[in-house]
């Protein structure tokens, strides 16, 4: 694969579309807000004036977009990616989505003679931009196996999962609710620890020495320091925590977590904290009503 259209330059895409070209690969871009390609362009991709212009052609074409509305815009239609997309080509769908778009798009796919691989991401801006993002895929073995070397330019590893493109799409929406979890989580235990008279500092040292994951580490000492620069917006939690909610139904399973989680960002959103951090939204929410 050498020729990539890239779509959605968003806090992910910009960081993961900049590793491809520091790879090598030959990248055209595109995204809705077409100054957010300037960088790229100035570093040598080409910018694509539509979807389609970006997947003409292309071996393979990325998309890194925020929901199924985006997904279903940039895929559909004249300036779409799916008519332009030569045959047995590939989608490397990249953005969290729900089971039903990524199904219904790999049917579209395979109709027009193309492949789609389901591979969303694990990872904040920092991790995209220095190629630390985790990837999960999805799809035909032998589409992954050529799309390896595509989806190793932009992480730090790649776990294959299955046939259905579906599995990544449902683990994507499983590792964002353990992840939002978390995050709550330490949301109410910092707001309860202040209340009591405990410091964020002494909260942090029991999470550091207790609990050891990532997550609780990374997310905990953005908290302590009340760094609350957006790495990932409170509406795609929301997003994200509507899908899982939507999947366990489709499934027969309870997800209470992922109600409680849902009501908390509906809290926060009541504040006009959409496009803020959901890290930083939560926890200034959960202090002013607990108040």
């Amino acid at each position: 694969m050498k020729t990539i259209g890239f779509l959605g330059l968003g806090v992910m895409g910009s960081g993961m579309a900049g590793n491809l070209l520091a790879a090598g690969y030959a990248l055209r871009v595109w995204n809705r807000t077409a100054a957010k390609a300037e960088p790229l362009v100035a570093q040598g991709a080409r910018r694509a004036a539509t979807p389609a212009d970006a997947a003409a052609g292309a071996d393979a074409v990325i998309t890194m977009l925020a929901d199924d509305a985006a997904l279903r815009e940039v895929s559909y239609g004249a300036e779409g990616l799916l008519d332009a997309l030569p045959r047995g080509s590939l989608h490397l769908s990249m953005s969290t989505v729900s089971a039903a778009v990524t199904a219904e798009l790999a049917l579209a796919h395979r109709q027009r003679g193309s492949g789609l691989l389901a591979v969303p991401v694990f990872g904040s801006k920092e991790a995209a931009m220095g190629k630390k993002i985790w990837a999960i895929a999805a799809g035909d073995p032998q589409a992954f196996q050529r799309a390896r070397p595509l989806i190793e330019a932009m992480s730090r590893g790649v776990a294959f999962l299955g046939e259905d493109p579906c599995l990544a799409a449902g683990m994507k929406l499983i590792g964002n609710l353990l992840i939002s979890s978390a995050i709550a989580a330490m949301v109410q235990a910092f707001t309860l620890a202040g209340r009591l008279g405990l410091t964020a500092e002494q909260m942090m040292e029991v999470i550091h020495h207790v609990f050891d994951s990532i997550v609780y580490e990374r997310y905990g000492r953005r908290l302590v320091a009340r760094d609350f620069s957006v790495h990932f917006p409170l509406k795609l939690m929301l997003k994200d925590m509507s899908l899982a909610l939507e999947l366990g139904a489709a499934a027969g399973v309870p997800l209470p977590h992922a109600a409680m989680v849902r009501e908390m960002v509906v809290a926060a959103m009541g504040r006009g904290c959409a496009d803020k951090d959901a890290a930083g939204s939560l926890l200034e929410t959960w202090e002013a009503i607990s108040k």
